[in-house]
């Protein structure tokens, strides 16, 4: 689902928090984006967002109330395909390609050694279809 729908799905029912995904497979760069509300029958949602390359540790990183969401940003985020996930916490401390590989086991385990430039292409690609595919 797109952002606006998930936004409207949160509203209705704040249990469960939505993850967003954008790769972009030229750079080899993952948006992350987290929707949630603070409080039980909130209509305020906060947006946090991370965005690095796969296999680096840097990011960059915030959390925003959703009028205050960065104008540079929101084309990512317009772009980003979300879904309902329980298990977010995990994920906050995860360099990007872990984080791909927890949410899709099938993907090469990227904590097994260092992957040279085709394996990381390889898997950047597989990334991205396994996120059109099923992350709806």
């Amino acid at each position: 689902m797109n952002y606006l729908q998930a936004v409207q799905l949160l509203r209705q029912d704040d249990q469960l928090p939505y993850l967003g995904l954008l790769l972009d497979t030229e750079q080899q760069y993952l948006h992350f984006f987290v929707l949630q509300t603070s409080h039980a029958n909130c209509p305020e949602v906060e947006i946090f967002y991370s965005g690095s390359y796969l296999f680096e540790m840097t990011a960059t990183e915030g959390s925003y109330q959703q009028e205050a969401f960065p104008l540079s940003l929101q084309p990512y985020l317009q772009k980003a395909q979300f879904r309902s996930y329980d298990e977010i916490t995990d994920l906050y401390y995860m360099i990007p390609a872990q984080v791909l590989y927890s949410l899709f086991p099938e993907l090469p385990d990227p904590s097994k050694g260092v992957l040279c430039k085709q394996s990381k292409e390889f898997f950047c690609l597989h990334a991205h279809e396994l996120i059109k595919r099923y992350w709806k």
